[in-house]
């Protein structure tokens, strides 16, 4: 049934006997957790682990510049590659963790993966301005990650059917 609330955005779930945002049941049988739990946590430790493969791989670039005489425009394009990879890979992990909706989910990861980065620059730089060029980025942000949502889940279905 419906709860007293006027707008009807919390349903009574009649498994738990408790009450869930937005009308969505929640059942946690055993354990396991919500739907939008498991989005959540899995584009948190998704966007965690590309944070930490950027961070290794920037930081082994940098270690690399420092004994190779390495031209200023090849380091540029190895940073897009680095990002690149690293989108890719938070979309394929996200994918992976939530096991339906790559491509959703990808996309979601990407985007969040890109402003953050965004907002790390601006508090490097304190200056933010919403410029194609950043707008394309979360564009691109979105669609790689979105390919490696798709990668990730039909990797996940495939490992899912050989059981």
């Amino acid at each position: 049934g419906v709860c007293c609330m006027t707008s009807g955005a919390f349903q009574k779930s009649e498994r738990q006997g408790g009450f869930s945002p937005g009308g969505f049941k929640r059942e946690q049988s055993g354990g396991e957790t919500s739907g939008g739990d498991k989005t959540i946590s899995s584009l948190i430790k998704s966007i965690c682990i590309g944070f930490g493969a950027a961070l290794i791989l920037l930081f082994l670039t940098s270690v690399a510049a420092s004994f190779y005489d390495i031209p200023e425009f090849v380091l540029n394009y190895i940073v897009i590659a680095v990002s690149l990879i690293c989108l890719f890979m938070v979309g394929f992990k996200a994918a992976g963790y939530n096991g339906k909706n790559g491509l959703l989910i990808g996309v979601i990861a990407g985007v969040v993966y890109a402003v953050i980065v965004y907002l790390i620059g601006w508090l490097g730089f304190k200056s933010i301005s919403f410029s194609p060029e950043a707008i394309a980025n979360f564009a691109v942000g979105g669609a790689v990650s979105g390919l490696g949502g798709v990668v990730g889940i039909n990797r996940y279905t495939k490992k899912k059917r050989k059981r």
